[in-house]
C-alpha cells in the first residue's frame, strides 16, 4: 500500500511540459504533513526526469511553508554542495527551503554561503536571483547576522538585475534598513 501511494504521488508529477506545474496542487494535498511522502518527494527532486524534478521542488517549497519541520531530517542534504547540472527550476526553490531550516551557527553559515553562491552565479535565472535575495534577507533578519553584507549583496544584484530583481530588492532593502535603524534606538 505505501509503495503504491508513493508511486501514485510521483506519477502525479509526470506529464505535460516544463511550462506547467501539472498536478502539483494534488501532490501537495496528498503529501500534507506525512513525513514518508515528503521524504519521497524530496528524493523526486533529484530524479532523472526534468518534469518530476521541477514539480517536486515546487511542491516541497509550498509544503514547507506550512510544515517546515518536514525539512529538518534533510538538513544535511540541503546544506551539501549543489549537484552539478541541477536544473534552474529546482534551484529556484533552494534558497526558500534553506531559510526554513532550524540552523546552528555552522549550518547557518553554510546556508548563507550556498545562497550567496546561487545569487552570484552568472547563469542563474531572475527567479533564482530574486529567491536568493529573499533567502539572504530572511536569514539575516531572523538572526540579526550579516545584515550589512546582505544589503551590499542585494544592491549589487539590483545594479545588474532585471526590473523584477530591482523591485524585490527595494522591498528587501527597506525591511533590512528598517531593522538596522531600529537596532540603533
Amino acid at each position: 500500500m505505501a509503495t503504491s501511494l508513493l508511486s501514485s504521488v510521483i506519477n502525479l508529477l509526470r506529464g505535460g511540459d516544463l511550462r506547467s506545474i501539472g498536478r502539483v496542487a494534488e501532490v501537495i494535498e496528498r503529501v500534507g504533513d506525512d513525513p514518508v511522502l515528503f521524504d519521497a518527494l524530496l528524493g523526486a527532486m533529484f530524479s532523472d526526469e526534468p518534469l518530476v524534478q521541477m514539480r517536486a521542488a515546487d511542491a516541497l517549497e509550498k509544503i514547507s511553508r506550512k510544515h517546515p519541520h518536514l525539512l529538518q531530517p534533510h538538513k544535511a542534504l540541503l546544506l551539501a554542495p549543489l549537484p552539478v547540472g541541477l536544473r534552474q527550476e529546482v534551484r529556484w526553490h533552494l534558497p526558500l527551503l534553506l531559510c526554513r531550516l532550524a540552523l546552528n551557527d555552522e549550518e547557518w553559515e553554510r546556508a548563507w554561503q550556498q545562497i550567496v553562491h546561487l545569487l552570484r552565479s552568472e547563469q542563474e535565472s531572475r527567479i533564482v536571483v530574486v529567491n536568493a535575495m529573499q533567502g539572504l534577507a530572511h536569514l539575516s533578519l531572523a538572526s540579526g547576522r550579516r545584515q550589512q553584507e546582505t544589503i551590499v549583496l542585494i544592491r549589487e544584484a539590483m545594479a545588474v538585475g532585471s526590473p523584477a530583481v530591482q523591485a524585490r530588492g527595494r522591498k528587501l532593502l527597506a525591511a533590512l534598513e528598517r531593522t538596522r535603524d531600529d537596532s540603533y534606538i
